[in-house]
């Protein structure tokens, strides 16, 4: 059996504590990380939803609703999401494809359409809970894959069954199935009435891609970290290794007789006792060594608040060159009366408890930029009877700015909404005047027609499409009086109306449309939207009875 040398073990030993070291760094960051990551996610999708629950259009979420809900009840059969891809599943929700052309339904859609374009949000959705299966019921999905289709529906587990009997309850991550949807954290919150019951839930899924990259990044520079220091060991190791091994005072008087080979004895016992303090001084340094990890680490003692020990990262953020210069300084010493007063008050409370404190704090750093870290206390007592507190601070300021960033991404989608309703009302307001409305992008041509033939609805969405002012001359010569067509044509084109409108605020033309076969006089009105430039709406109505009393006058005349 092989018997290892003294240096062999000693090399071992280095190597197994790095690599302990190591995987235990990754496990302890990764998951103060993943946790921050997770918080991130839930707090951006939660006031995302409280927002748009806040500004959503309630009577059209209750009219879909009761549309959902009626097919959903009836249905004898009831297959949920997991089932996705089977024909059963695909059978069951043709009974509610109906709704999906519902003018609810549509209005609804685009509007959280808009709403999901203005934010980082990968799915935007509304849904209800059905206490009887206890599942959330899905209504309207605005998301771009994975679409939550109308009756579709998740059962709900764990402290998602709370918010059944607790309207003030939002619906967390366990409604979305890893396995279906992906690396994605959601929450759905209620949507109150006036009265405070939750007629339904908005929902808003984000995903964890750009967050588990910050992740990943900062652990593998902490494996790489380790990985530099196994190396710088090592070599320092066989280094030292190779000078004492060589070293011709160890070997002579071997071959002198027995007094000499005596001598030589106490020589190679004087060797072993020096490599053993060589190696037992290696192994101390050691974890001054390891600490050289991607965190702001440090220890003081705890009766005269003096620095003992800290890392390269730490020396670097209090403005000093190396360790050595931190050492025996106090917080006062090393940073600015505040961040020194701030540090001595959580000394004060992770010395009146038996656990590690964990709390988030701001510093500025030796070049004045301030960064957001999470810091990790804890009290121990060192081997020579010192008590004395660690910290370890891990820089969190990439995700603390994109809170702050999603702050303002929720201003700038409710702005988004607040232009959607005035749309709307906009749009209604005409169209009590006027038989049609027509609101054009003038930066594609993209259009919608709305009309109000429907008391009972109101205004309705009648129809969406591309090259408005193309297919507005094709139609021409099918729907305007045959007399009226060339003039009309020569009247309707973008250029002339862009001109008419900067030029006098306005676009009007009349002409005869044929109404059932019958040439009937209409007025036509083009306008911007309000201090948009991009939008154009033109209002169709009908001047017959205006025309009639002219010609009335002309005759009497």
């Amino acid at each position: 059996m092989k018997i290892f040398s003294i240096q062999e073990k000693a090399l071992f030993l280095i190597v197994v504590s790095i690599l302990l070291v190591a995987g235990c760094s990754a496990v302890y960051f990764g998951g103060i990380i993943k946790s921050l990551q997770d918080e991130q996610c839930e707090m951006r999708a939660e006031e995302l939803g409280h927002a748009i629950a806040a500004n959503i259009d309630k009577k059209l979420v209750r009219k879909l609703k009761e549309d959902v809900q009626a097919e959903f009840d009836w249905s004898k059969v009831h297959i949920d999401n997991t089932q996705e891809g089977a024909k059963s599943y695909e059978q069951y929700l043709k009974q509610f494809e109906k709704i999906e052309r519902s003018p609810a339904y549509d209005t609804l859609y685009h509007s959280l359409r808009d709403l999901l374009y203005a934010t980082e949000a990968d799915s935007i959705y509304v849904g209800y809970l059905d206490k009887r299966m206890e599942a959330m019921v899905y209504m309207v999905d605005a998301g771009f894959e994975d679409l939550r289709r109308p009756g579709s529906f998740d059962y709900l587990h764990g402290e998602d069954l709370f918010a059944i009997n607790d309207d003030y309850l939002a619906v967390g991550r366990s409604v979305a199935s890893p396995e279906v949807y992906g690396d994605i954290i959601g929450i759905a919150v209620p949507i109150h009435n006036d009265s405070g019951e939750a007629i339904a839930y908005v929902g808003v899924d984000i995903r964890m891609e750009e967050f588990t990259a910050i992740r990943n990044r900062i652990l593998w520079n902490s494996v790489l970290t380790v990985i530099v220091v196994t190396l710088l060991l090592c070599a320092f190791y066989l280094y030292f290794s190779g000078r004492v091994l060589t070293d011709p005072e160890d070997t002579q008087g071997l071959n002198n007789g027995q007094e000499e080979a005596e001598k030589g004895n106490v020589h190679l016992n004087a060797q072993r006792v020096r490599e053993e303090k060589k190696i037992s001084e290696l192994t101390e340094s050691l974890s001054e060594l390891l600490l050289n990890i991607p965190a702001l680490t440090f220890s003081k003692d705890v009766i005269n608040g003096k620095s003992l020990a800290c890392n390269q990262m730490f020396a670097e953020f209090a403005n000093k060159s190396s360790p050595s210069q931190v050492v025996g300084l106090t917080d006062e010493e090393l940073f600015d009366e505040k961040t020194a007063a701030n540090s001595r008050e959580n000394d004060k409370i992770v010395l009146s408890m038996n656990r590690p404190y964990i709390y988030n704090e701001e510093k500025a750093d030796a070049h004045g930029n301030v960064r957001f870290l999470q810091t990790t206390k804890l009290q121990f007592m060192a081997a020579s009877g010192r008590f004395c507190l660690l910290s370890m601070s891990v820089d969190v300021t990439e995700m603390t700015m994109a809170k702050r960033e999603s702050a303002k991404t929720m201003e700038a989608y409710k702005k988004v909404q607040d232009a959607v309703l005035n749309y709307s009302r906009i749009a209604r307001a005409l169209a009590s005047d006027y038989n049609f409305v027509y609101y054009v992008d003038l930066r594609d041509d993209t259009y919608k027609t709305y009309n109000s033939t429907n008391e009972k609805v109101g205004l309705e969405i009648a129809e969406e499409g591309e090259d408005f002012f193309n297919l507005s001359l094709t139609n021409a010569n099918v729907l305007i009086y045959k007399e009226d067509q060339e003039y009309f044509r020569r009247a309707f084109s973008k250029e002339n109306i862009i001109k008419s409108i900067r030029d006098h605020g306005q676009f009007v033309v009349a002409y005869r449309l044929l109404i059932e076969g019958v040439p009937t006089h209409v007025g036509m009105r083009a306008v911007y939207l309000e201090d948009d430039i991009n939008h154009i709406i033109i209002g169709v109505h009908s001047i017959e009875a205006q025309m009639r009393e002219s010609e009335g006058h002309k005759q009497q005349a």
